[in-house]
């Protein structure tokens, strides 16, 4: 079924499309970028955790027999273990950009929670309808 496919497609098109001028910048690779919210690895930083939420199936075909579109909500949280905010932030806008440039809108500006350990936190969420035979 598309809609079980389609989260992983966007976390795939994040990761491609994450500009290499602050890859480079921060070191970063595809080990920084997860799409498990907990794991039992050592933490890489800066870490991108993109986590599909509650969606929601939309516009039920006429017959019953299938759905035209879902509403999809994603969050995404950036945490980093350098002394400054900056790195988060910088990272966190490059995720933003890259979910606008996808039609998402943002539906929980990006907020630092408290700094834990000497990491910081950030959070954002975005969604967006998206139709059974939309490319993404």
């Amino acid at each position: 079924m598309w809609v079980i496919d389609k989260p992983t497609q966007i976390f795939t098109i994040l990761k491609n499309e994450f500009s290499t001028a602050i890859k480079t910048k921060h070191g970063m690779t595809t080990k920084n970028f997860t799409d498990i919210a907990t794991t039992d690895t050592t933490a890489i930083f800066p870490k991108v955790v993109f986590s599909n939420l509650a969606s929601s199936e939309q516009g039920r075909t006429f017959d019953g027999t299938g759905v035209n579109a879902a509403l999809f909500t994603f969050q995404g949280d950036v945490t980093d273990n350098s002394t400054l905010q900056t790195t988060a932030k910088e990272v966190m806008t490059e995720v933003m950009r890259i979910m606008k440039d996808l039609g998402f809108e943002v539906t929980a500006l990006p907020n630092f929670e408290n700094n834990v350990n000497g990491v910081h936190r950030m959070t954002a969420r975005f969604r967006r309808l998206i139709g059974a035979n939309e490319p993404i």
